[in-house]
């Protein structure tokens, strides 16, 4: 049995799995604190604040007294964009080793993009598939060419960083354009688009209108563009406190939809996609798949 634990620009995420006969994961718990370390970080702004440090915190206390319920061979802490850019990420560190004696591994964009590929593509029967991760401040492409070639790209804007920075609509393409120089390429019709990360999965939720998440049946859900449309419409035409009355709106997620939906829909724009398959299973699976590869 592992754990995985992620510090994410909008939540941290705790994954405890066991192998199967299989050699799929079986999923033992699972859960999510929306702890915003990258909240009021921007161009001007590099440094996480003490608040948010002591959120973050709080919430990886409480995933170790989970995971101390469990015969856990081994724990793994990563970090994401906030923590990336971050000129003060090693005061989080420290405080981590501290009173948690954990180490965390801030990995790259790059690798992000490769764990969140493994875990996707392990857990659904898609050919070809083109991974976007949409996070909290990044979000991530990543495919395999035609010559098996990892093809991969990090964009520095996520749900909870547009959400800050209120970018127009023709702002936010020519950002998106100016970071996917490999945009002909993946429009390549014959990639399938898949969807991970909290906008892909809550806009699964919505769609099937599940007052309590059901990773079981997100899992492996395609959409087409137009519903996808027509969600995002919805949503915005609703206060955010509003959205809490949606199905399959959590609260943390209610204010950052709409900006992560703007961002999916502006690549599937870009890239010509017309269908979505959501997959539940992100790098928190892969990086427990890693863990059997090594």
């Amino acid at each position: 049995m592992w754990a995985t634990m992620d510090i994410g620009t909008n939540s941290c995420r705790l994954l405890i799995a066991q192998k199967k006969g299989s050699g799929e994961l079986k999923e033992v718990e699972r859960q999510l604190q929306t702890t915003r370390i990258g909240q009021g970080m921007n161009d001007d702004n590099k440094k996480i604040s003490r608040a948010a440090i002591a959120r973050t915190l709080e919430a990886l206390q409480h995933f170790q007294t989970v995971i101390e319920k469990y015969d856990v061979q081994s724990t793994t802490l990563v970090a994401t964009q906030a923590v990336r850019e971050a000129e003060n990420q090693q005061e989080l560190m420290n405080a981590v080793k501290e009173q948690l004696d954990l180490d965390i591994e801030i990995i790259t964009g790059e690798r992000e993009a490769w764990l969140s590929y493994i875990g996707a593509s392990q857990g659904l029967a898609v050919e070809n598939p083109l991974i976007i991760d949409i996070g909290g401040g990044s979000t991530e492409l990543v495919s395999i060419d035609t010559e098996g070639e990892l093809l991969a790209v990090s964009i520095p804007l996520g749900a909870l960083k547009l959400y800050e920075r209120h970018l127009s609509p023709g702002e936010l393409r020519n950002l998106l354009l100016q970071n996917l120089e490999q945009k002909v390429y993946w429009s390549n019709k014959s990639f399938e688009l898949v969807g991970v990360g909290g906008t892909c999965t809550t806009l699964g939720a919505v769609s099937l209108a599940l007052k309590n998440y059901k990773s079981e049946k997100v899992q492996g859900l395609q959409l087409a563009k137009e519903a996808i449309i027509n969600h995002y419409k919805e949503l915005t035409d609703l206060e955010p406190a509003q959205r809490l009355t949606v199905p399959g709106i959590y609260p943390g997620r209610e204010d950052i939809i709409v900006t992560g939906l703007e961002i999916l829909l502006q690549l599937m724009d870009i890239l010509q996609k017309e269908t979505l398959t959501i997959s539940d299973h992100d790098l928190l699976y892969g990086l427990i798949y890693e863990t059997f590869a090594k």
